[in-house]
């Protein structure tokens, strides 16, 4: 969280309350090197392996990170990602419901965000401001043996309540479900600029090429390619469906 008074901060991920001017706040005991899980081994028994002093355990997922496509050359990763995905949204996350699955060894967080406004969305699609979304996260918070369990990716950070983000998004065929990488998702700053959820590695470098745009240019940049796609789309239906071309003229015999 990053919400701030002038007397009371609020330290990020772990909900800790310091005062601001006072004695620095002693920051819970966390392991240098983030833990690392295993499928099918359950969470309770990898946070065994930190040191009995620490208090957060960071356990990272054993996973590759995710291929994406590069854009073509002389395409921007902005314009690429919104030609590609039928939804772009600005969103407010309301809430996180972190879980463990079923065979206990990962935490997955239930999602829920409100639309705060739709840059583009499908003709045929009706989707208006404070409508709410639902997405599966990968990753969360839980308090495991004693110990607060952090859950995490090793490219991307995750989502955080009271935050705005620009999302790229899939609605989920016959589910109130939504697909949202959180990668390919963009949190917006007090400054009202980008900041990709990415994470600083080599091969996520284009996904941080728009890294620090204002939300200003992001939103034209995105609505004219809505613009463009949907010009396409009616030549492309005049095309297909000529209209009958009336004369004034009567025809000879």
């Amino acid at each position: 969280m990053r919400n701030r008074t002038s007397s009371i901060r609020m330290i990020p991920a772990l909900g800790i309350l310091a005062l601001a001017g006072g004695a620095a706040a002693q920051r819970p005991a966390q392991q240098e090197r983030p833990l690392v899980s295993r499928k099918g081994t359950p969470l309770s028994e990898i946070v065994k392996r930190a040191a009995p002093a620490t208090e957060v355990v960071v356990i990272e997922k054993d996973q590759s990170p995710p291929l994406f496509i590069e854009p073509p050359a002389g395409t921007r990763q902005l314009e690429w990602m919104t030609s590609r995905t039928p939804f772009v949204l600005l969103v407010r996350i309301e809430a996180l419901r972190p879980e463990l699955t079923p065979e206990e060894d990962w935490i997955m967080s239930a999602v829920t965000a409100r639309v705060v406004e739709a840059l583009k969305v499908p003709p045929e699609v009706s989707l208006s401001e404070g409508e709410t979304l639902r997405w599966s996260q990968d990753g969360g918070q839980l308090e495991l043996s004693g110990r607060t369990v952090q859950a995490a990716l090793s490219w991307s950070e995750g989502f955080e309540p009271g935050e705005q983000y620009l999302i790229f998004a899939r609605r989920l065929p016959d589910q109130d479900m939504w697909q949202v990488s959180s990668s390919a998702s963009y949190r917006i700053d007090g400054a009202a600029r980008l900041r990709s959820q990415a994470k600083r590695l080599p091969a996520f470098s284009p996904m941080r090429s728009d890294d620090n745009i204002s939300l200003v240019e992001a939103v034209q940049r995105i609505r004219a390619v809505g613009s463009r796609e949907n010009r396409a789309d009616q030549n492309r239906d005049e095309s297909e469906n000529p209209k009958a071309v009336v004369s004034d003229f009567p025809e000879r015999e």
